[in-house]
């Protein structure tokens, strides 16, 4: 039988406990919150179809264009890295 890697936890441990539940998404043993997912997933799509909607109005190649695009390309990657 291989050997484990694992260390068997003592005082001097880091440990963290966790707590989910439907009032917030999951609680640390701090006391901070951690928002449910979808819901702020929702709220970044949201954020999109508002900046998409003002790159639409820009003039294509203008420099408030490239500008817009800039804040929409920025907000697109905020999303993603939530995801991953």
């Amino acid at each position: 039988m291989p050997k484990s890697d694992k260390k068997p936890i003592t005082k001097d441990s880091n440990v963290v406990g966790m707590d989910l539940n439907v009032s917030n998404f999951l609680l640390d043993i701090e006391g901070r919150e951690v928002q449910d997912l979808k819901t702020m997933l929702a709220k970044k799509y949201e954020r999109i179809k508002k900046e998409q909607r003002e790159l639409s109005r820009k003039g294509k190649g203008s420099n408030n264009w490239k500008k817009q695009k800039k804040r929409l390309a920025k907000i697109i990657q905020e999303t993603e890295r939530c995801t991953k």
